[in-house]
């Protein structure tokens, strides 16, 4: 049975959840307090939607 991939969030879209600016999920991404996952090119991050909302669950990271 095939699998179906794992929904993937962009830095605005996660920005837009957090209420934050793009900068700081990004920073969040770096620091490593939000786990990217890079685009097959390397340049762009994207977020799984279940860390996004295991951090929802949790406080939001403190840059």
């Amino acid at each position: 049975m095939p699998t179906v991939p794992e929904p993937l969030l962009t830095v605005k879209e996660v920005a837009a959840v957090y209420r934050v600016a793009p900068r700081t999920i990004q920073r969040w991404a770096k620091t490593g307090a939000l786990k990217a996952v890079p685009t097959p090119g390397g340049r762009l991050q994207r977020f799984r939607a279940a860390d996004v909302e295991g951090l929802l669950n949790d406080d939001a990271p403190t840059p």
